[in-house]
């Protein structure tokens, strides 16, 4: 976890000997915001306002070189595509996605909605990610360089997202009590009812192996698991 608020670095945090380990963040680097796993031992961790991606490794608990995105972006989230290794960053405030291979920035595309991208996942060559202030899922093929957008079925800001291994998109939408299934292949979206206590699902949505779904209540200071039948 990034420990934005207080300026500590990055923290991970060990269940079976429920010990929190503190590295102190990278040169220059302040308030880390939130970090994404690759393939092997690097931890990219966004920081919003310098607009940087730092990369963290694990095994030698030492920090690589930073790379500086576009002034102002606001960089929310980096993910992997595990299937290509390329990364992907929102960037909330100029309304893009940055494309990053081989440690270098190979394009910025300006997303379709000037909505703010939000949260992003990625798999066999294709970007799903939520805008914080439109009820729309944004899907980018990173090959032939297109946008579609699809319009959700319930209103409310986007927020977290991840993919569950039957290859559907989970997305959370603040505040309207719901997460969203989509299936790219068909096209076709669920909506699945989540308690009113914590229907303000900001920040954290993962889909774990078995494919429940787990997510933050941000207000309720919870972590609520939904089972799909």
């Amino acid at each position: 976890t990034g420990l934005y608020t207080s300026g500590n670095g990055l923290g991970m945090f060990d269940r079976q000997t429920n010990t929190l380990t503190r590295w102190a963040p990278p040169p220059g680097g302040s308030q880390l915001a939130i970090p994404t796993w690759q393939s092997g031992n690097s931890i990219f961790v966004t920081e919003h306002p310098p607009s940087r991606l730092h990369e963290f490794d694990l095994a030698t608990s030492t920090w690589k070189p930073s790379l500086q995105l576009p002034a102002g972006g606001w960089p929310v989230e980096a993910y992997c595509d595990a299937s290509t290794g390329d990364l992907f960053v929102t960037l909330y405030s100029t309304d893009q996605i940055a494309i990053i291979r081989d440690s270098a920035v190979l394009g910025t595309p300006p997303t379709p909605v000037q909505s703010g991208p939000a949260f992003c996942v990625a798999l066999n060559g294709k970007v799903w990610f939520s805008y914080w202030l439109s009820p729309q899922l944004g899907e980018l093929d990173v090959a032939s360089g297109v946008f579609t957008t699809y319009n959700l079925p319930v209103s409310g800001g986007g927020g977290p997202i991840d993919v569950g291994p039957n290859g559907h998109v989970y997305l959370g939408m603040r505040g309207s009590g719901h997460i969203v299934e989509f299936d790219p292949k068909t096209g076709l979206m669920t909506p699945h009812s989540i308690p009113p206590g914590a229907s303000n699902l900001k920040d954290g949505l993962t889909v774990a192996p078995d494919g429940t779904v787990w997510f933050t209540s941000s207000s309720g200071g919870n972590v609520v698991r939904l089972t799909l039948q």
